[in-house]
């Protein structure tokens, strides 16, 4: 019976998320049946490891609602006990969109191989970051080494963020240079870059999406410890986050790609206040090349039918 319960149960859980994203333990209960099949009595162990009140009283309340098979012998106690935790996810997606399209991504050669996409030179594109968690992010979203939000180049800790709710996606389409207006990525060359025009170029070619969970503030001590702590790097804006409203080697080497700012577009977005995790849950980069400099590193697919380094795409197989 008390499997049949567990999505009622699961609900309690989902509520304390809403208050304390992260939180996770166990909960265990000991209650006693009456006569009738009803629980009569229910108390919750001294092992459990969740504490939050509200938690354990919405559990208390599912199970005395159970209705169980009647004991021999008038009354009977059991115990159950409960294991909450967020669902193991390796990373928050991230995808280069050009147009609608999603950039197909390469695989390099190790065994930490680094992750590729092929540059489109003069071609507009977005990147898009997916929120697999039943709680709100914040993504710090970086290209050519410079923050999406303001250019700058910080830690990704204490960079600006874009807020994303749980299992949502946001696509960052440009640099924001106005609370209402951004200029659109555009793949280009060394000499057009937007790091090379602010002189900043040291990492052309590079996306970087760093994503941080929420967390409730747990006291007012903790919380001015974090303003303290990161009142240097953020300034007057300490705490704020900003959320989206809406081939040979003697060969002459091949162009390197990079991102040049291009048209202006509407882009309106707020300033608010989020407390984060400490640590980040998923960190993604990315290379981008031209086709000429992926086949030189090996990592373009060569030849009829090669697929090289392409992550493989599985489908439904045909039956006769």
């Amino acid at each position: 019976v008390a499997r049949a319960e567990t999505n009622r149960v699961r609900h309690c859980y989902e509520q304390l998320l809403q208050r304390s994203p992260g939180a996770a333990g166990q909960l265990g209960a000991a209650f006693t049946v009456g006569p009738s099949g009803r629980v009569a009595a229910v108390a919750i162990t001294a092992d459990s490891t969740i504490s939050d009140a509200m938690m354990r009283g919405c559990v208390t309340g599912k199970i005395q609602r159970w209705t169980l098979p009647r004991p021999g012998g008038g009354t009977a106690t059991a115990e159950v006990s409960f294991a909450f935790a967020l669902p193991a996810v390796a990373a928050a997606p991230v995808d280069i969109l050009v147009g609608n399209e999603a950039l197909p991504v390469l695989l390099g050669k190790g065994a930490a191989p680094q992750r590729y996409v092929e540059a489109q030179e003069g071609k507009e594109y977005s990147i898009r970051v997916t929120n697999p968690y039943p709680v709100r992010v914040a993504a710090a979203v970086a290209v050519d080494g410079l923050n999406a939000l303001d250019a700058a180049r910080t830690p990704a800790k204490t960079a600006r963020k874009w807020i994303i709710k749980p299992f949502q996606s946001v696509v960052v389409s440009g640099w924001q240079v106005a609370p209402d207006r951004l200029r659109k990525f555009v793949f280009a060359t060394e000499k057009e870059a937007y790091g090379t025009k602010l002189g900043k170029a040291s990492d052309l070619g590079v996306i970087s999406v760093v994503v941080f969970r929420e967390r409730a503030p747990a006291q007012a001590t903790a919380s001015a410890k974090l303003a303290s702590s990161f009142g240097g790097a953020y300034g007057a804006g300490a705490g704020k986050v900003v959320e989206r409203e809406k081939a040979k080697a003697a060969a002459p080497a091949p162009a390197k790609a990079a991102t040049a700012m291009g048209d202006s577009a509407q882009s309106k977005v707020n300033v608010v206040a989020m407390e984060l995790e400490v640590e980040p849950v998923s960190q993604t980069t990315l290379r981008y090349e031209y086709k000429a400099a992926l086949v030189k590193a090996g990592v373009w697919p060569v030849g009829p039918g090669a697929r090289g380094g392409l992550i493989p795409v599985n489908y439904a197989p045909e039956v006769p």
